[in-house]
């Protein structure tokens, strides 16, 4: 059978502006493009002018976000206690509700872990797959894609294949729900949502995606390692399509009379995203007076004032680094596009991502320009760095730091350097590439 009408649900999608939304929209309008007849479901969210009028010509459901009565009811429930227990005297402490678990919060939190198993957006699905039955039957679907996170939407595409055998894709741009496998050391979900019977119920949920899905698709190698790991026999069915940089720019030819050498990071610095290594090895080649510190600067672009509670600002000026490392405000895409252009190095965290490649890698790798990707050696992120040969890799628990700064300065400055010259391999990771990867592989369905 020729598939010529393709249904995506998603969530997140344009004029949407969310970094979800780029995938499951960039790959509607490729298809589009290739001839295909693209129907869409989403979420009615935000509204970007532009991004608007890019998928006017793509039909385009959206369906509104009932209010989580659920979540405003717990709210409620939660604040009337606090206020009872204030009036009466008692004092609930962290250590008390962290050990003992009355019979009856325990039923509660099983009940709010198998209500969370939706996430929260049943009522919200329960509308969206009206809609997609409504598509179905009018304009005939050869092929459902649902592309997640939120999960549930691959509830959508199960009962479709279950009750019309329709085609089905799963695009993954995150890991499967089940976070607390994935990263066993890592507290993810709520312990209010918490319990066995939640981890059953998903897993079992999974199995039953992976079983009926003509092809799993996942954004990188790691994630299909992880669910072989749970599930060996669908091995055939999982794929990797990354997603890819949109504008690719050659980066400026490298100027030896430069005075300065200028790392660069663009984004937010969250979680395990540390810049406190790279500052404290910056700190102690300039001690050691192996570095000029007048040929060195550090420029940081976004929401980069705090990390973990702890402020940067303050900690680069009781260090002495107020001269070579600067942060900055947030600014545009294509303000942060020049910086890089005009960066020698592209700073990027990835620290304790093991699946998961932030997607300003993929921008790093379209510039042209090489980057100091913090990360561990068997990261997803590091497989990319190496594959694309766009980078230098430095997991901060094993390797010199201060060895690898210094490495890279001192080539910077050596005037018999060669030339950089155009990465040949840079547009394999274009979104456009990765998206030609995406139709060859439903053209094989």
């Amino acid at each position: 059978m020729k598939i010529k009408n393709i249904l995506i649900v998603s969530y997140h999608f344009y004029p949407g502006s969310t970094v979800g939304a780029k995938r499951p929209s960039e790959l509607a309008l490729k298809l589009k493009e290739s001839g295909q007849n693209v129907f869409v479901v989403a979420a009615k969210t935000d509204n970007e002018a532009s991004l608007k009028k890019k998928v006017a010509d793509i039909t385009v459901t959206y369906v509104p976000v009932p209010p989580d009565l659920l979540k405003m009811f717990a709210h409620f429930v939660g604040k009337i206690r606090s206020r009872i227990q204030k009036n009466s005297g008692q004092i609930e402490t962290d250590s008390k509700s962290a050990t003992q678990e009355s019979f009856l919060e325990r039923i509660k939190r099983i009940i709010f872990s198998i209500l969370a198993i939706n996430e929260s957006l049943s009522l919200w699905l329960l509308m969206v797959f009206a809609v997609v039955v409504n598509h179905k039957f009018r304009n005939n679907i050869d092929l459902i894609i649902t592309s997640g996170p939120p999960m549930i939407v691959n509830n959508v595409g199960w009962l479709m294949n279950k009750i019309f055998g329709t085609k089905w894709v799963i695009d993954l741009r995150d890991p499967l729900p089940v976070l607390d496998l994935i990263y066993p050391d890592k507290n993810f979900l709520e312990p209010g949502v918490k319990s066995s019977i939640r981890k059953s119920i998903e897993l079992y949920q999974e199995k039953q995606w992976l079983n009926s899905a003509d092809s799993v698709v996942t954004t990188s190698p790691g994630v299909v390692k992880e669910i072989t790991g749970r599930h060996s026999n669908f091995e055939n069915k999982l794929h990797t399509v990354y997603n890819g940089f949109d504008i690719a720019s050659p980066p400026k030819q490298s100027n030896d009379s430069s005075p300065v050498m200028t790392f660069l990071y663009a984004g937010m610095l969250y979680y395990n995203r540390n810049p406190f290594p790279l500052f404290e090895s910056l700190k102690r080649l300039l001690n050691d007076k192996k570095i000029d510190p007048n040929k060195i600067q550090f420029v940081f672009y976004g929401k980069c004032d705090y990390w973990n509670s702890i402020d940067i600002k303050q900690w680069i000026d009781e260090n002495g680094l107020s001269k070579q490392v600067k942060i900055h405000p947030p600014v545009s895409a294509e303000a942060i596009h020049e910086k890089i252009g005009e960066s020698d190095i592209l700073i990027n965290f990835s620290q304790g991502q093991p699946l998961q490649i932030p997607a300003k890698t993929f921008e790093y790798i379209g510039s042209g320009k090489k980057s100091l990707v913090l990360t561990e050696h068997d990261s997803d992120s590091a497989t990319l760095i190496r594959e694309s040969q766009s980078g230098v890799i430095v997991d901060v628990n094993t390797d010199n730091i201060d060895n690898v700064l210094l490495n890279m300065y001192i080539k910077h400055f050596d005037s018999e350097k060669a030339t950089d010259n155009i990465n040949p391999v840079i547009n394999n990771y274009s979104r456009d590439h990765q998206n030609d990867v995406y139709i060859e592989l439903i053209k094989s369905l």
